[in-house]
């Protein structure tokens, strides 16, 4: 027995009674809705969002944002996914509904959780929600918990953007890049590094693709970094596409094989060479205690993160600063 029937119905009502007009009959009511007001954090508390299944007719995102408890070292009692992202426009926003109230977010949040939703994703760790973004003392908080939120998520989901007309073959070049198969297509693609100036390169098929890829804003944040550094599991998210963090790492490799000088002129390169090396530094250092290897310090952590950007210019420490063995030096910090 199936209740589609009833409910195509009961949409085809709603619809003719214009209250499916735009975008939802959520949408209409926002104006109704007070603004979320955030209840204070307890001490080891954390709050983690629950998306809302909603009506086939509707288009809206409903949201249930819950508190819940960590242990001292800040594992939480329900499990869950963090979302790494580029934030967008601050000034291109859109509502959505959580608890019952309205919440503005950005188009760029709002077209990853959609994407969320679609994937049946249940309980996730966003930032620009999860923290109270108006209070700066609970986010100077929770911006020193941020390490262990990342390292303590179960999966870390990277949004890289909606999908394009460039995803599908720069996803196919890069698998093959990393896993050399198809033999012939790999041949091909490293006899191009091999044959061609580098700055030729993206200019043929499949590699303007890859550089698309690589230009991405979300790989220039400087918040990215520790947030894929601390990362148990890493999967890259662009549009309905997924591929994970280990096969870019792979192709990084292949692209310094046969194409030596290849990152002066792929925007983005670099940036992403770096964050794979600190991310491997850091999973070393963390495997590596009690023995001779160690996390790097604070300033080799600036170092291989000086090409990143941050809207804020104190961002640039404070973004990587659970990374380095010495962060324990710094007590506090006024965000």
């Amino acid at each position: 027995m199936t209740l589609q029937p009833e409910l195509d119905e009961m949409s085809a009502l709603l619809s003719s009674q214009g209250l499916t007009d735009s975008r939802s009959a959520a949408d209409n009511r926002l104006p109704d809705l007070k603004n979320l007001e955030y209840s204070p954090l307890g001490d080891s508390e954390i709050r983690l969002l629950k998306i809302l299944p909603s009506w086939p007719a509707s288009n809206d995102i409903q949201l249930t944002l819950e508190h819940f408890q960590c242990d001292s070292s800040y594992r939480s009692t329900q499990t869950y996914r963090a979302l790494s992202y580029c934030w967008g426009d601050a000034s291109d926003t859109v509502a959505i509904i959580v608890n019952d109230c309205k919440l503005l977010i950005t188009k760029s949040l709002e077209a990853a959780i959609r994407e969320l939703k679609r994937r049946e994703y249940d309980c996730i760790w966003i930032d620009a929600i999860c923290i109270n973004q108006d209070d700066e003392k609970e986010r100077g908080h929770q911006i020193l918990n941020m390490r262990d939120i990342f390292s303590n998520a179960y999966e870390t989901i990277v949004w890289l953007g909606v999908e394009n007309k460039h995803t599908e073959e720069a996803l196919s070049v890069v698998e093959c890049l990393a896993t050399g198969k198809p033999t012939d297509l790999f041949q091909l693609r490293t006899t191009q590094l091999l044959a061609h100036k580098p700055e030729y390169v993206k200019h043929l098929s499949g590699w303007k693709s890859v550089a698309e890829l690589f230009a991405l804003p979300y790989w220039q944040r400087t918040w990215i970094i520790q947030e894929i550094a601390m990362s148990q599991h890493t999967i890259l998210a662009w549009g309905s596409h997924t591929i994970a963090i280990q096969t870019i790492e792979l192709v990084i490799t292949t692209l310094q094989k046969y194409g030596p000088t290849f990152w002066f002129y792929f925007t983005g390169y670099e940036n992403i060479r770096c964050l794979l090396k600190l991310t491997r530094l850091i999973k070393d250092g963390r495997i590596g205690q009690g023995k001779a290897r160690l996390a790097p310090d604070l300033l080799e952590v600036l170092r291989r993160s000086c090409l990143s950007r941050s809207r804020e210019p104190h961002d640039k420490v404070f973004g990587v600063l659970g990374l380095a063995v010495s962060c324990n030096l710094i007590l506090k910090f006024s965000y």
